[in-house]
Order: C-alpha cells, then structure tokens, then sequence
C-alpha cells in the first residue's frame, strides 16, 4: 500500500526547494516555467515517460536547483497512482478502497526511481542551503 509518508516527503520537498532560496520570486513554484508547466501538462494527460523528458531537459540546464528531482519523484508517484487506480471517481467511490487503500503493493522499480529522485532532490537542496566558501568570506565582517 502506497503510504501517506510518500505524500508528505514530496509535500515537504516542494517546499523546502522553494523556501531555501529565501526571497527570490523567480523561482519554478512561483512562476510558470514553460518546460515544467509542459511538464505537469502531460502528468496530467498520463504521460508519464514524456512528462520525465520534459522535467529532465529543463533539469539538465538548471543541475542545481531540487525542483526539477521533486517533478520526476511526482511523475513516478502520480504514475504509481495512476496505474493502482487512486486517480479515478472510482476509487474514492469505493468505501473499503477509500478507507483501507490500494490492493495490492506497488510497483519495486517505480517506487525505487521515485526515491532516488526524492533522495537527489533532498541532497541538492541540502547543498543549496549550505554556504560556499566564497559565499561564506564574502559574509564575513
């Protein structure tokens, strides 16, 4: 059964990707960036391979910025879900599916990618909030 943790990891990566670069604006969560926007597009249309392509493309030109790992984590996640059938009126239709969850465990593979994209996404953020030396000079009185 797919856990609620899952939800609240990417919830709280969203948001610490975001919140770490402090009171920058132009940042994915805040604008719409074409690429990611075409992105979450195709997630939405159930296309999950393409929907990768898309994040991994705009990731390969922004390697350091955590959001484009936290997309591909929810491309897997909502695929996952997808393919269980918690997407569907169904499921929350469904008493016994909707109060004790999905039949079945989830795909290995899958849910393996989608922690390594989770655990990508929490390590660049971590390197982002830490200083680099020439940062951490630059802030010395």
């Amino acid at each position: 059964m797919l856990r609620p943790a899952y939800f609240i990891a990417l919830s709280l990566l969203l948001a610490r990707s975001s919140a770490l670069r402090g009171k920058h604006r132009a940042l994915p969560a805040f604008i719409a960036v074409p690429e990611l926007t075409a992105g979450f597009d195709l997630l939405y249309e159930q296309k999950f391979a393409e929907a990768r392509e898309a994040f991994a493309s705009w990731e390969s030109r922004n390697p350091e910025d955590p959001f484009g790992e936290v997309a591909v984590a929810a491309s897997y996640l909502f695929e996952e879900l997808y393919l269980q059938g918690v997407l569907t009126s169904d499921f929350f239709l469904n008493e016994k599916k909707f109060l004790h969850g999905i039949d079945g465990r989830p795909d290995p593979e899958r849910m393996g990618h989608f922690r390594e994209a989770l655990a990508q996404a929490s390590q660049l953020a971590e390197n982002a909030r830490k200083p680099t030396r020439m940062t951490a000079r630059l802030s010395l009185p």
